[in-house]
């Protein structure tokens, strides 16, 4: 039974941008568009596109309003990106995952998957006939991915990876300039994407897959590029003072040690539910991770461990070394305090300062989680 292969879940993302009074992200580019898609429309639409819908826009009357905006944004894809634009076929996906969740939103809890999966075909052919009547001339052409599997537990987690792609330099910059804030401000959305990134980037590489389709260069967006520009200095000083650094370091971590995923894992789930019409909930279920041993699991690579281990030498630094430098400066100040006040201080005395807390004295270096993390990479 397909509930038993996806009882127990174990990777969820939730919708960050659902708390925007906390979290300002409209200033990122995958939000803008986004954004516009799902806005209202008082656009008139060419009735021939209503050709062979008479049934769904008598039985669903939400329909007419969908297609006005399927029309719409249509548009949005075709004009808005420049051909320069690296993340033009980022924007087609949006639209897909755009017209599933507004059909998933109407249809999940009444039909079944078959019918979900008709309306969505019906909807896919006004979509070609707009592209082919309004948009034959350009360049691109943003038709109806049929590869795309009508699953939102997929379509979501490739939503987050290619967000993450497109929001990277934005955020990028906003990291480097700002660490402090900026921590803050983005670790809802680096716990979203960042598990994301890592369970389906290796995918990136094979051909005809998903991600491959949609992003020509993924490993431009390596998280690591991030962490190698931040201050050291500035993280070390700052860094008791922030627990978010450490909570963004186990983000990165419990992505590594993620299962990876491929698009066979879906296209087998997408199989069982046709076959069994299972349960409507299962449908948007995330997938659980692939097991070693199931012809679904990818081994871990051993590469890009850089910013593991700049992590590991920042809270090194701050928790065996900083305490030492500090106290022999601060050992030096009042050396040369004293000294002007009158008194004079010996080395012996320094010494003695030096060596009093024998607290300071001890190894932090978690080498049990380290065990544990490394033991995750194949």
């Amino acid at each position: 039974m397909l509930l038993i292969i996806i009882k127990n879940i174990t990777f969820h993302t939730d919708d960050i941008y659902a708390d925007n009074n906390t979290f300002d992200f409209d200033h990122l580019p995958s939000y803008k568009f986004y954004e516009q898609l799902t806005e209202d429309t008082s656009e008139s639409i060419n009735s021939k596109y209503y050709n062979g819908l008479n049934d769904l826009t008598t039985k669903y009357l939400w329909i007419n309003d969908l297609l006005k905006k399927l029309r719409r944004n249509i548009a949005l894809v075709q004009d808005k990106h420049d051909f320069d634009d690296e993340f033009i076929k980022k924007g087609c996906f949006d639209l897909h995952y755009w017209l599933h969740k507004e059909v998933f939103h109407h249809l999940q809890s009444k039909e079944r998957f078959s019918e979900i999966k008709h309306v969505i075909s019906k909807l896919k052919d006004v979509w070609k006939d707009v592209i082919d009547t309004e948009f034959s001339n350009d360049e691109y052409k943003c038709y109806p991915d049929e590869k795309l599997y009508s699953h939102m537990g997929f379509l979501q987690e490739i939503k987050d990876l290619f967000d993450f792609f497109e929001d990277f330099r934005v955020m990028k910059k906003e990291i480097v300039d700002d660490t402090f804030n900026s921590c803050s401000k983005y670790f809802k959305y680096i716990k979203q994407r960042i598990p994301a990134y890592y369970v389906w980037r290796d995918t990136c590489k094979v051909e005809g897959s998903t991600c491959k389709r949609y992003i020509d260069n993924y490993m431009k967006y390596h998280p690591a590029s991030i962490a190698s520009e931040l201050n050291y200095f500035t993280v070390i000083l700052t860094y008791a003072y922030k627990p978010c650094y450490n909570d963004v370091y186990r983000v990165f971590v419990d992505g590594k040690r993620r299962h990876k995923r491929q698009d066979a894992l879906y296209q087998e789930i997408m199989e069982k539910i046709e076959l069994e019409e299972a349960e409507q909930d299962l449908l948007s279920a995330r997938a659980a991770d692939a097991t070693p041993g199931s012809r679904l699991y990818i081994k871990h690579d051993k590469s890009r461990l850089k910013y593991y281990f700049m992590w590991r030498r920042i809270v090194y630094l701050y928790e065996n070394v900083f305490p030492y430098i500090l106290l022999v400066i601060g050992a030096f100040i009042i050396f040369y305090i004293m000294k002007k006040l009158g008194p004079n201080i010996n080395y012996e005395d320094i010494k003695l300062l030096n060596d009093s807390d024998e607290s300071l004295d001890t190894n932090s270096d978690d080498s049990s989680y380290q065990l544990s993390y490394a033991s995750s990479i194949k």
